[in-house]
């Protein structure tokens, strides 16, 4: 499975981290994408680069 994460930057329930301890989980395709411009819900507060994130995901047919 890819995978994309999506952290803003300006989340108060659960702030991007320097370490990025996710990474270990993910065997395939992975990226951690720090959105500066978002807090904690990346569609509503960034949509286009969530739209980016969905567009970027390599197709493993």
């Amino acid at each position: 499975m890819s995978s994309i994460v999506h952290q803003g930057h300006n989340d108060g329930v659960g702030p991007s981290q320097d370490e990025d301890v996710d990474r270990l989980q993910f065997t395939n395709f992975y990226e951690r994408w720090i959105v500066d411009v978002a807090g904690h819900n990346l569609p509503q507060e960034a949509p286009e680069a969530f739209a980016a994130a969905v567009l970027t995901l390599p197709n493993f047919e």
